[in-house]
């Protein structure tokens, strides 16, 4: 919720604008709003127990607000989604990062339900390029052939104790 809120807020601040602006306003909005979500995703990540209970202690803790969070993200996108033929290259390519982004952040948090600390860690790390080059959309500096850096994937089993 709270992150709808300052999306609602970044639009309002914004004043008046362009059908062309309001979705580059809306991109820009929905990218202040994936850092904090991933900021505490790969906080929880660094902090992760390795004991089952502990783990799921963790989550129920921090995954409610997550997935209030995480939801509002996500009904951002599908606005754009829906505008999608009409959007810009650049919010365009800014919303394909975004959803990329999106799916490595759900990918971390499946991770640490599974006690892999390491796998959690590293998709946290892609999703923040991922946040990078949207944010990098924006200023217009748009590289469709773009590909995070993959490498260092651990590849480690998790699993709690």
């Amino acid at each position: 919720m709270r992150t709808l809120l300052v999306l609602c807020g970044m639009l309002l601040a914004l004043g008046p604008a362009r059908a062309g602006d309001d979705n580059g306003a809306l991109l820009a909005g929905l990218v202040a709003a994936g850092e904090p979500l991933l900021a505490r995703e790969s906080a929880l990540a660094q902090n992760a127990p390795g004991r089952e209970a502990e783990v799921d202690e963790m989550i129920v803790a921090a995954g409610t607000r997550w997935m209030s969070d995480e939801h509002a993200f996500q009904d951002g996108l599908d606005r754009l989604l829906d505008r999608y033929r009409d959007l810009t290259p650049d919010v365009r390519e800014g919303v394909i990062n975004l959803i990329r982004l999106n799916n490595e952040m759900v990918n971390g948090m499946t991770a640490l339900n599974l006690c892999n600390k390491a796998e959690a860690i590293w998709e946290f790390a892609v999703a923040s390029q991922f946040l990078d080059h949207a944010r990098d959309d924006l200023r217009g500096r748009v590289d469709p052939g773009w590909a995070p850096d993959r490498r260092l994937d651990p590849k480690a089993p998790g699993g709690c104790r």
